[in-house]
């Protein structure tokens, strides 16, 4: 079985998460994606996604950080 194209990664994750894209983002990370790739799934929207993260300390040099899964938990937990 190949793997997922980066629109079906995008889509999958999305699903996921009803539409909240940061959440995605932030679980695919979780789950071991390459951050290049998990952006580029995306597109544009990706780069503007993962900047905020940046900023806000839940990824770091394209790792989600643990203050990206204490997030990723609060949303789980909602």
């Amino acid at each position: 079985m190949s793997a997922p194209s980066n629109q079906e990664l995008a889509e999958h994750y999305a699903r996921a998460c009803k539409g909240d894209k940061t959440r995605a983002l932030l679980m695919a990370l979780d789950a071991g994606f390459e951050f290049t790739r998990v952006v580029g799934a995306f597109g544009e929207e990706g780069v503007k996604i993962a900047f905020q993260c940046l900023l806000k300390g839940w990824i770091n040099q394209g790792q989600i950080t643990n203050e990206g899964r204490v997030q990723l938990q609060q949303g789980a937990d909602a």
